[in-house]
């Protein structure tokens, strides 16, 4: 664990050195999340009206034509989130790689980007939103199965499918940007790096998200107990104060690890394709996906 830990620490501060070059790319993750956090509310009430009118409140066994009305909006819940991610990453990666080849890139330069790569854009995030409901789907009837091997099985099936997905995508974005690949062609490409330069067996990912969960649970940590020491002064004023202050910090440091990973995955990008990559150690990158042992 502490060797994951120290991997990944450096994961971080050599990325952070990157994004200090160049601050105002948070304004890309920003914008994914805000953007999330909009489509969210609204599919809520659009969902609850939407399903309110087909009766699906009113009963308590969901019939097939609930369950379908129902994964249809998950489906478009879905799409229109990883359009929003989607282009966002994009954006990022695109002006991450300026870059990485001598560039300053701004704002506009990655949105440029984005915007004359939107089919391929749209297209990754209705894959994305296909294998997402399909995940759902074998979730959901793992969970109503009343055979306790199914449940289990069936979790266990969605798990290893959303990994070995995350894992074939990982270089997804920086293929359809760098080369200019439509969607399908990105998520070949990104499986073809991957199992050529780091191997087909995985055992695991080396990321930047173990030590931000780590920071993130810190946070919200330390929030909790601030606040219970809050309620027992008795000062609602205070309690609020510490809940904004402690979602204000997770909410920044989810905007940090955003922008950190993008930067990370266009470092593993080059890498792969030129086995070297500026600012990075090769070791590191080396690492990035371990084989299993023999």
């Amino acid at each position: 664990m502490f060797d994951t830990f120290r991997r990944s620490w450096n994961l971080v501060k050599i990325s952070w050195e990157i994004l200090q070059q160049d601050r105002e790319l948070l304004t890309f993750p920003f914008v994914s999340m805000l953007g999330g956090f909009v489509i969210t509310i609204i599919y809520g009430i659009i969902a609850f009206v939407v399903l309110s009118a087909v009766g699906a409140f009113s009963t308590d066994e969901p019939t097939t034509f609930h369950s379908i009305v129902g994964f249809i909006l998950l489906f478009l819940y879905y799409f229109c989130i990883y359009s929003v991610f989607t282009y966002a990453n994009v954006a990022l990666t695109g002006a991450v790689f300026i870059r990485f080849r001598g560039g300053d890139p701004t704002l506009k330069d990655g949105t440029d980007i984005a915007n004359s790569m939107m089919p391929a854009i749209l297209g990754f995030a209705a894959i994305n939103a296909t294998v997402g409901v399909i995940l759902s789907m074998i979730r959901s009837n793992a969970r109503e199965s009343n055979n306790l091997v199914f449940q289990i099985l069936g979790s266990l099936l969605a798990g290893i499918l959303e990994f070995a997905w995350d894992v074939a995508t990982f270089l997804a974005i920086p293929s359809m940007v760098d080369e200019k690949l439509n969607a399908i062609d990105s998520i070949k490409r990104s499986s073809q790096l991957v199992g050529s330069t780091w191997g087909r067996q995985l055992a695991g990912v080396a990321g930047m998200g173990f030590v931000f969960g780590l920071i993130i649970t810190a946070i919200i940590l330390i929030g909790f107990v601030l606040v219970l020491g809050t309620i027992s002064l008795n000062s609602g004023l205070l309690t609020g104060l510490v809940v904004v202050v402690t979602l204000i910090a997770v909410i920044g440091v989810s905007l940090i690890s955003g922008a950190l990973t993008s930067i990370y995955r266009v470092a593993l990008y080059f890498y792969a394709n030129e086995k070297k990559v500026e600012y990075y150690d090769e070791a590191i990158l080396q690492d990035a996906f371990r084989l299993k042992p023999a």
